[in-house]
């Protein structure tokens, strides 16, 4: 599990979750929350870009 401080550590390279166990546990349980309230994912759901391959810069 992973939790940064993006304002000091903008780069993602100090992972706190070892030093801010329950820091990362609240969080964890907050998004848990939320997550729960979300409707389930259809089974025949698929995902559209909103562009191609074409639309991507060549080398």
């Amino acid at each position: 599990d992973y939790l940064f401080n993006i304002p000091q550590d903008e780069r993602e390279r100090a992972n706190l979750g070892r030093k801010e166990p329950q820091r990362l546990d609240a969080m964890r349980a907050a998004w848990e929350a939320w997550n729960g309230t979300m409707p389930p994912i259809p089974e025949d759901a698929t995902v559209s870009l909103g562009y191609s391959f074409k639309d991507m810069p060549q080398r």
